[in-house]
């Protein structure tokens, strides 16, 4: 049962020890980050009638305790644990429940621009947060175990509508196995079946300007939530790439993040086509030259 009035509390200021931009980061750049981390949390009290997990602190809210709870993401806090709750606020997509699997990505993503899943703007902050001086992250293998150890975590709380976890403790490489995880399991690449040649045609012209050109209107052509979320990674792991510390050139990058971005030409490939196709997922490199940060543009 809720009571009371809205609130619009002011927040913890999530941001304050990110690393600073390299000059390479644009203006495109900072205003996808600002689009994003503009949302605040609109919370409402309530009187807790199900035990539930403060979001923050990780304690129970007892029974008949009087708590908070976002309008729009759903996490659910203390009183006094309201300014640690994580910026920004993404609101709930409508995410499936179903057992056969994961959905595509417009399932996990919110109906309002930019059309990111809260799982991967979190994941991603936490990383960026912690992670840019830690050498060979997305290269080194974590574990099943420890990235299922999040999972339930994970599942839970972003993907079933139950707020957001507190990432702070959480090794930064089971992080970083989550976001591939995430990735790889969706029932589509963010570089849609659809549209699976035409981004390989863009990365094979002989012409950089005639590849730049097709680049982009292949982006203009996908769903809004992949192209949302396509260009928060893309500009992701360009920091990842800018990084002294972390040693991790866009031909790491490609090999690891191809198969998860880029994916294949349908959703059950051959081996052979597995092998052959493989070596076409460069596209990454493509959009990592072709100022990707230029190319995108959000819609209100």
């Amino acid at each position: 049962m809720f009571t009371g009035s809205v609130q619009n509390y002011p927040q913890h200021n999530y941001q304050q020890n990110q690393p600073e931009m390299s000059p390479k980061t644009d203006l495109m750049s900072m205003a996808i980050k600002n689009k994003i981390h503009s949302r605040p949390h609109v919370f409402v009290t309530k009187t807790t009638i199900r035990p539930e997990t403060c979001g923050p602190c990780n304690r129970r809210i007892k029974f008949g305790k009087v708590a908070l709870r976002c309008q729009d993401c759903r996490t659910s806090c203390h009183n006094e644990c309201k300014d640690k709750v994580p910026l920004p606020c993404v609101p709930l997509g409508n995410t499936p429940n179903k057992k056969g699997g994961m959905g595509v990505i417009g399932d996990y993503a919110p109906t309002m621009s930019p059309m990111i899943p809260s799982i991967l703007v979190h994941c991603i902050q936490e990383v960026e947060l912690r992670g840019l001086k830690e050498v060979g992250i997305y290269r080194i293998s974590t574990s099943d175990r420890e990235v299922k150890a999040l999972k339930p975590v994970a599942r839970d709380k972003f993907l079933r509508g139950k707020g957001v976890p507190n990432l702070s403790s959480l090794d930064i490489h089971t992080i970083c196995g989550t976001i591939k995880d995430f990735l790889r399991f969706l029932r589509e690449p963010l570089v849609t079946y659809l549209l699976w040649p035409d981004f390989v045609r863009a990365s094979e012209m002989a012409s950089q300007e005639d590849g730049r050109a097709a680049i982009y209107q292949a982006i203009a052509e996908l769903p809004q939530p992949n192209r949302d979320t396509l260009a928060f990674v893309i500009l992701h792991l360009q920091r990842v790439m800018e990084s002294p510390e972390v040693k991790m050139p866009i031909d790491n990058i490609a090999k690891v993040f191809g198969p998860t971005l880029v994916g294949y030409s349908s959703n059950d490939p051959e081996p052979i086509t597995i092998l052959n196709e493989t070596k076409k997922q460069t596209v990454v490199s493509t959009l990592r030259h072709s100022n990707y940060r230029t190319s995108h543009r959000l819609r209100p």
